[in-house]
């Protein structure tokens, strides 16, 4: 009677576990709408670098990457790890669905070719080997991992087509012509407040014996009090380059005998008979063909030798030491060519204490800063002079200006969609399986 019993509950297992494997396509559904298990394993992944994030940001003082560390043995806001991986990956996937019910409801199409041209990157990736280099696994192409771990072709093209979507959806209502559009007044208003825009030198004290930095700390005082009475900007960077070029050569900075270098050809099997040799008699011998200094080659301002006296001497070619006067026009556009711009508080080429004292010169005034290993000779400007930039990074200002906003309205949508989990796909794709292999470096 026991083996019978036991013979009874296997089959149901078996049963059960084929209509389980049937029944794991779909994860879960959003008011009625299926969304593929390979949706919901791609943002367990998403989710697991979020959950990883967020430990970190809440346990600083953890050393992850100690041996023995791993994350899925962890608690984040009171869940397990994993616990907090799958709930976050559902609430992506609803967001997901919050999107696509407004791109409806705003009346958006996609464009014939926009689908298109998702499924055509879709398929080059499939294919891109850079998989190893890329994330170090050990799969052929992406498309290999990919399927691997139970996402397919459908599934990466829908998530594409979602981050399209929000898009869309974003600037159909902050956008220029949007329902709610952003007034220009107010995204004005915000670059001028967040970003900093700046000229600098930067002098370098590397390999400077005590002397030398000294000279260079005059040097920097010295331009700060030549630009403040009005000489230009271009001037005093021109004459710094000048200094540096003067004490390499005189250093002899690139001296070539120091290194060496043990080359020969011998060391290469070169298979010659297999390359023919290129015969370019019968080529016409045109402008692009040419030598660049064959004496039959018409000297034309673009093949010709920067210092030639046959070249026309017009202002692109006039060297910064030429005598000749700039006109205004081009002396503002290369002006701008060395200005800067970095977002207060995020400094990308400053670094961060340099950038706050930035901020406490006056528009228009240089200042130095003496740093441990280079010296800042700093002009702030005036950030909305540059009327070219504030229209170049318009969208992404606006996003940034909304962006809370819209995630704010996103998640409202969301709550009122009807989410109902598949239990066996949930049980079925541990976010360990997919996680672990693709962010094998944190986890």
């Amino acid at each position: 009677m026991k083996k019978k019993i036991t013979a009874l509950i296997i089959a149901a297992t078996m049963i059960l576990g084929l209509s389980a494997c049937a029944d794991t396509r779909s994860a879960l559904t959003v008011n009625g709408e299926s969304v593929r298990a390979g949706e919901y394993i791609y943002m367990q992944i998403n989710a697991a670098q979020e959950a990883a994030e967020r430990f970190m940001e809440l346990y600083p003082d953890v050393v992850i990457h100690e041996e023995g560390f791993d994350f899925f043995s962890q608690e984040i806001d009171g869940k397990s790890f994993g616990g907090w991986v799958n709930d976050r990956a559902v609430e992506l996937l609803t967001e997901m669905a919050a999107v696509a019910v407004l791109f409806g409801e705003l009346g958006l199409e996609f464009s014939t070719g926009d689908e298109f041209e998702v499924r055509r990157s879709v398929d080059a990736m499939w294919g891109n080997p850079d998989v190893r280099a890329s994330f170090g696994l050990d799969y052929d192409t992406f498309g290999d991992f990919y399927e691997d771990i139970g996402v397919g072709k459908e599934s990466i093209v829908s998530v594409l087509l979602h981050g399209m979507r929000e898009e869309m959806v974003f600037f159909a209502i902050f956008g220029e012509d949007g329902t709610e559009a952003v007034p220009q007044e107010e995204i004005s208003s915000y670059f001028e407040q967040n970003f900093v825009r700046y000229r600098v030198i930067k002098m370098s004290f590397f390999n400077l014996g005590d002397a030398e930095v000294i000279d260079l700390e005059n040097m920097a005082e010295d331009f700060v009090n030549r630009f403040n009475a009005g000489e230009s900007f271009l001037t005093l960077m021109y004459e710094y380059d000048d200094f540096v070029a003067a004490r390499d050569a005189e250093n002899d900075v690139w001296d070539f005998d120091d290194f060496d270098f043990d080359f020969s050809f011998d060391d290469f099997d070169f298979e010659t008979s297999e390359i023919e040799e290129y015969d370019d008699s019968a080529l016409p011998q045109d402008d692009e063909n040419a030598e660049y200094d064959d004496p039959a080659l018409p000297q034309s301002d673009e093949n010709a030798e920067y210092d030639d006296p046959a070249l026309p001497q017009n202002d692109e070619n006039i060297g910064h030491n030429d005598s000749a006067v700039l006109q205004e026009e081009i002396f503002i556009e290369d002006l701008n060519d060395f200005d800067r711009l970095e977002k207060i508080g995020v400094p990308s080429f400053l670094p961060e204490h340099v950038q706050e004292f930035l901020l406490t010169i006056p528009m228009n005034t240089a200042a130095a800063y003496d740093d441990t290993d280079d010296i800042y000779v700093l002009i702030p400007l005036p950030v909305l002079e540059r009327e070219d930039w504030l229209e170049w990074y318009s969208e992404s200002l606006i996003f940034e200006m909304m962006e809370d906003e819209f995630t704010g309205r996103i998640t409202a949508k969301a709550s009122t969609l009807n989410v109902v989990l598949n239990e066996a796909a949930i049980r079925r794709y541990k976010p360990e399986t997919a996680a672990r292999r693709l962010l094998q470096p944190w986890l």
